[in-house]
């Protein structure tokens, strides 16, 4: 038998500014930088962005950038790699 854990849902989530509509923005078929900008502007009123980039970083690991997607926290997958290679570096 397989046993599965059930991980709860953050406390913070409830607060968030994004919606399950908002999926196409945050998650674009394209990748390129400008491609996020929307969802960027979006995360700049959350007020809950930080939780959301900590768990973000903490569920991502060490994954390079094409194995993380979407705009989490405010920062696209390239800007999260970077920021968790730069604090694993301090």
């Amino acid at each position: 038998m397989i046993r599965v854990k059930c991980v709860p849902r953050p406390a913070w989530l409830h607060r968030t500014v994004c919606r399950p509509e908002h999926a196409n923005i945050f998650f674009p078929d394209a990748t390129t930088p400008k491609d996020f900008d929307e969802a960027k502007q979006i995360c700049a009123e959350c007020p809950v962005a930080k939780e959301c980039l900590d768990e973000a970083l903490l569920w991502e690991g060490k994954a390079i950038p094409k194995f993380r997607f979407g705009v989490r926290g405010g920062l696209n997958p390239t800007e999260r790699y970077k920021l968790a290679k730069a604090r694993v570096s301090s």
